[in-house]
């Protein structure tokens, strides 16, 4: 095994810890890929801060995954993505990760994660020289992204994400009536303001919106990145996934085969953001990836 290179990454909704080493060969070898939903974005909407107890969730998590890097050989980076961006009370908890973990987490650029997400992306999925537009819909924002072989020709990142989606348009259980159309036409309004437009080629979406949707889709009894990458999901598929959680209270959307849990809240807002980005870039499908930020940093990472 080669060098080991780890990526915990904190963003709105969930902590990711991602651990991965270069073989001989020039493949990327996966260690660890675990993702826990600690909502840092908790009321983050509304006050601007992070609450005490949102904070104390993610830094249990964080100092968990960082010392599983280090049995792993390594010591990882730490980035925060939207939800640390929006916060006013970031600072502290950044100085929090330092006093626990001894690690400098660094906040990344919307940008940057456009971009990061992208590599992750197009790395399995892509065809050499194929036209693509990579969306990644987190618990804060939502970054779009459009390439041509590799190279990126549009990129944006926007403040539509699960938890502001979900605290604006779905607080009540059950949800009310209108509440889908209002949220899918409040979202099209941001990304038509944003730039995001079609068409793009094929179309592919990371995220947990979209690994859930396809998890749902195959009604898979445990998640399973292999039994997702490269499914395809239409949008009449989305409408239908879209009117069913919203047709179900909180503790019947629990219950549904293949959606966590710990997911069910947000995964009405993830499913109208994933829909309303479609419906802006001109397409009737998009392809799932199991791949995100922490993929593509992990992979610069190893070929530097």
């Amino acid at each position: 095994m080669g060098e080991v290179r780890a990526v915990i990454e904190i963003g709105a909704n969930s902590v990711k810890f991602y651990a991965a080493s270069k073989r001989e060969d020039g493949a990327v070898e996966t260690l660890a890929d675990e993702v826990r939903v600690a909502r840092l974005g908790e009321g983050l909407a509304g006050t601007g801060k992070i609450s005490p107890a949102a904070m104390e969730r993610n830094l249990a998590l964080a100092a968990a995954f960082a010392a599983r890097a280090r049995e792993l050989g390594t010591v990882p980076s730490v980035v925060g993505a939207m939800g640390l961006r929006a916060a006013a009370n970031a600072p502290d908890f950044i100085a929090r990760i330092k006093e626990l973990t001894g690690l400098d987490l660094r906040v990344i650029s919307g940008e940057e994660e456009a971009r990061l997400s992208f590599i992750a992306a197009i790395s399995c999925l892509a065809e050499p020289g194929e036209e693509v537009a990579v969306f990644d819909t987190g618990g804060g924002s939502t970054e779009v992204v459009r390439g041509k072989g590799g190279e990126i020709l549009f990129s944006v990142s926007l403040p539509v994400g699960a938890a502001p989606v979900t605290e604006e348009f779905f607080a009540a259980d059950p949800v009310p009536a209108g509440a889908v159309f209002a949220a899918i036409e409040k979202i099209g309004r941001i990304l038509a303001e944003g730039g995001v437009a079609g068409p793009n080629g094929r179309v592919v979406g990371v995220g947990g919106a979209a690994t859930t949707l396809a998890s749902v889709r195959r009604s898979l009894d445990k998640y399973d990145p292999g039994a997702v990458r490269g499914m395809n999901i239409s949008l009449a598929e989305l409408g239908e996934m879209a009117d069913l959680f919203a047709s179900l209270t909180l503790a019947e959307r629990k219950r549904i085969p293949g959606l966590a849990p710990d997911r069910a809240e947000i995964i009405l807002a993830g499913t109208c953001i994933v829909i309303s980005v479609l419906k802006a870039l001109g397409s009737e499908s998009f392809t799932v990836s199991d791949r995100g930020l922490r993929h593509g940093l992990v992979r610069e990472m190893l070929d530097r």
